[in-house]
């Protein structure tokens, strides 16, 4: 072997310690991003719901008071990407709840597209949007609509329970029926 040879073997070898010492670097750095992400989605998702405040599609406060003969609310986020899907089956919902149980259903906007294009319907809804809510409760509810469920809250917006209501094959008679309960 040439003295050259063994020169470059060398050189190689501290290339390559360098670069695993950068490498290795980089990574703890990804790994700690990583553990602070988990850590907030985590925080996240433990979050409950605890107020139905904001601002309506009217532009007006809403849940600053609430009629003593409204005992429950079922509150669902609208999807800007299903928009009309998630209108007519919580419109069904609302038409097909007994009248006498009382129960509200409030929906969430999931973003400005959702409320603009809201706004621009010719006839009324029958049920109550939020276009603007409670940070906390907000995501609370985007927590739960990830995975396909809303809320079902009492007047002091304490969560009676989860309802599962994007799942294929629910339809909106299965909704209201399980609301109702």
């Amino acid at each position: 072997m040439r003295w050259w040879e063994i020169a470059a073997g060398c050189l190689f070898c501290v290339a390559l310690a360098v670069c695993a010492q950068s490498l290795g670097e980089r990574h703890r750095r990804l790994q700690r991003g990583i553990d602070a992400a988990k850590l907030r989605s985590e925080r996240s998702e433990s979050l409950t719901f605890g107020s139905l405040f904001g601002i309506d599609l009217s532009g007006q406060v809403f849940g600053s008071k609430f009629p003593e003969f409204i005992p429950r609310s079922v509150v669902c986020r609208l999807r800007t990407s299903s928009l009309s899907q998630d209108v007519d089956v919580l419109s069904e919902v609302s038409r097909l709840l007994p009248k006498d149980l009382a129960i509200r259903v409030v929906a969430y906007c999931d973003g400005s597209t959702c409320s603009q294009q809201l706004r621009s319907r010719e006839s009324p809804l029958p049920f109550t949007v939020v276009t603007h809510g409670e940070v906390v409760a907000t995501q609370a509810l985007a927590n739960a609509d990830d995975l396909g469920e809303c809320f079902l809250v009492d007047r002091r917006f304490r969560s009676v329970k989860t309802i599962t209501w994007r799942k294929p094959g629910i339809s909106p008679h299965d909704l209201a029926m399980e609301v109702a309960k």
